[in-house]
């Protein structure tokens, strides 16, 4: 049975992760691994529930716009801390975040819309380290967290018709 809601949709990816993979393939699998690790660690504080992983991809939605950019906080939080304790910089990585808060369709597992492809297509433009999100978003979460936001360079997403207006979280570490 298929439902319809309003969810706060985020997309993670480990940034040049093709690259990555393509140059060396157990270094690949191993950041992937400890990528997997932090995420699912932290996930259960904020509410969310992952509903696919693709590779290096993962999606997951939230019904809460506060819980999405707090988690996505502490998973970019998380990435650099365990950066901070490796010297080696091959086994450092970085990671790209996109938030959007839009209507879903959920059936059996799977989540399908205009709210996820927006969200995918967030995160495909940011940079590492950069957590981006919707005007949407923003709008949502401005007096409820103590967070600076800036407007982000604004770009015509792929299959998107309408461009959206997007913010660069500023307590985002760069990388």
């Amino acid at each position: 049975m298929k439902i319809t809601k309003l969810a706060a949709v985020l997309f993670s990816k480990i940034a040049d992760f093709d690259e990555i993979l393509q140059t060396d393939n157990n270094r690949a699998l191993k950041l992937l691994a400890i990528y997997e690790n932090l995420l699912e660690s932290i996930l259960p504080d904020h509410n969310g529930e992952c509903i696919d992983k693709t590779g290096e991809e993962y999606l997951v939605i939230f019904t809460s716009a506060v819980h999405a950019v707090q988690f996505a906080m502490h998973l970019e939080l998380a990435v650099t801390t365990y950066n901070k304790g490796v010297s080696d910089k091959k086994e450092q990585f970085a990671i790209c975040i996109g938030i959007h808060l839009g209507e879903i369709w959920q059936d059996e597992g799977h989540v399908y819309g205009n709210g996820v492809n927006i969200t995918a297509r967030i995160m495909q433009i940011a940079q590492p380290g950069q957590i981006l999100v919707s005007e949407d978003i923003e709008r949502q979460v401005a007096n409820k967290l103590d967070i600076v936001f800036s407007r982000y360079e604004q770009k015509q997403l792929k299959n998107i018709d309408r461009v959206p207006v997007i913010y660069k979280l500023g307590s985002a570490i760069e990388l």
